[in-house]
């Protein structure tokens, strides 16, 4: 090293072509730099992590059909309230009503195409005119995650929004669609 504490600015080690058209040759380019102290850690980063799979909990465990005919509202919702990491096998979950997320939940999917959730058609209290009706809430300033999830709110539930999405700037939505 360049002494105890030092900056890696370039390392190769194998094959070093000096330009186009030139012959190459086996070597090493090391360029360091000496650092009077460590630099500043890094920021942490802006997607935060999935929990660890140990800590999820599989909705099919919880009584949840996910079968695209049982009407899961309830289950999952128990599930909700009850764990905060809730894992959803590929499977079609027939919703009625929002689900409402605590402000740490989780829900992890398979993948948007193979895991959603579905509300059927001429849903009650998706109908008529009036304020927006989310299938999925997630509550102001929390730090709930989302992802891999697709969301239908059908053909005819013309006040139904998919997600309703009010959690904090620690909170993450993806792959949903």
């Amino acid at each position: 090293g360049k002494g105890a504490v030092y900056r890696v600015g370039n390392f190769n080690y194998g094959l070093i072509v000096p330009g186009e058209g030139m012959m190459g040759s086996i070597g090493m380019l090391y360029n360091a730099t000496p650092l009077s102290a460590l630099p500043p850690p890094p920021p942490p980063p802006a997607i935060p992590a999935l929990p660890p799979t140990e800590d999820w909990v599989n909705v099919h465990t919880l009584g949840v059909a996910g079968d695209g005919s049982t009407d899961d509202t309830a289950a999952i919702q128990k599930a909700i309230d009850s764990h905060r990491v809730l894992y959803f096998p590929s499977g079609r979950y027939i919703v009625r009503d929002t689900l409402t997320l605590k402000s740490d939940t989780v829900l992890i999917g398979l993948h948007p195409t193979l895991t959603q959730f579905d509300l059927p058609d001429a849903t009650p209290g998706y109908q008529d005119v009036g304020a927006p009706h989310a299938v999925i809430f997630a509550p102001p300033g929390g730090s709930n995650i989302v992802s891999g999830f697709g969301v239908s709110t059908g053909g005819i539930n013309p006040r139904a929004v998919a997600v309703l999405w009010c959690a904090g700037e620690n909170s993450l939505v993806d792959d949903v669609r």
